[in-house]
């Protein structure tokens, strides 16, 4: 069985050190950001993604930042976290719908009353099939006529 790989939110200290570092170099920053989420905000990183702008901003260059770990390499109560891939594909469905760091932030904090950092798993799962419906959601709605209407 494939174990799967769990998105771990970037720490509130990593975010208040990468600010501290980046501070008077925030283009660096907000390139290394957009290059790893899609996004020009800390706020949608993982622990790992976070850690390697630190790395970057302290001097070190690495390509990539370290894999998602797996629910045995954890420490602690890992049910809530929710898993990687539903967190990077409503990174990249936001992005194919043109959303910027605030419209996402928004409609997580609309639709789940919590931020993109608090997701848990059920929540994850539920903005990801969410935005993915949103994609696909057809551009004409049928009327009851049987004629179509361009929905705006």
């Amino acid at each position: 069985m494939k174990k799967k790989l769990l998105f771990e939110p970037a720490t509130e200290a990593q975010i208040q050190f990468i600010r501290s570092l980046a501070a008077g170099r925030t283009h660096r920053l907000y390139q290394e950001t957009h290059r790893l989420s899609g996004f020009n905000s800390v706020n949608f990183l993982s622990k790992q993604e976070a850690g390697h702008i630190i790395d970057n901003l302290k001097g070190n260059t690495w390509l990539r930042p370290l894999p998602p770990r797996t629910a045995e390499r954890i420490p602690g109560d890992t049910f809530s976290l929710p898993h990687y891939g539903h967190m990077v594909g409503i990174r990249k469905l936001a992005a194919e719908l043109g959303w910027d760091t605030d419209h996402l932030k928004n409609f997580i904090e609309r639709q789940f009353k919590t931020s993109f950092r608090k997701l848990n798993r059920e929540q994850g799962q539920g903005v990801f099939l969410g935005l993915k419906n949103i994609l696909t959601y057809p551009h004409e709605k049928p009327l009851s006529n049987g004629l179509k209407r361009q929905m705006t």
